[in-house]
């Protein structure tokens, strides 16, 4: 048997232990994508169409 053969179970190990610290210290984790700061810019937007489609529709009525 080849010492290569050995040793394919340690480098396994290896890696695993090393995705497993990682997933502890949380560097693993991606950063937020660009642009998912705008959830609030996009209520806000339909919260001011509404308020204009209702002054819009109060003012028709009137």
């Amino acid at each position: 048997m080849d010492l290569q053969d050995d040793n394919w179970y340690l480098d396994r190990e290896s890696e695993e232990d090393a995705e497993r610290r990682r997933q502890r210290s949380g560097a693993g984790d991606p950063p937020p994508p660009p642009g998912a700061d705008w959830d609030w810019s996009i209520k806000l937007l339909v919260l001011v169409c509404a308020a204009v489609l209702m002054l819009v529709a109060w003012r028709l009525l009137k």
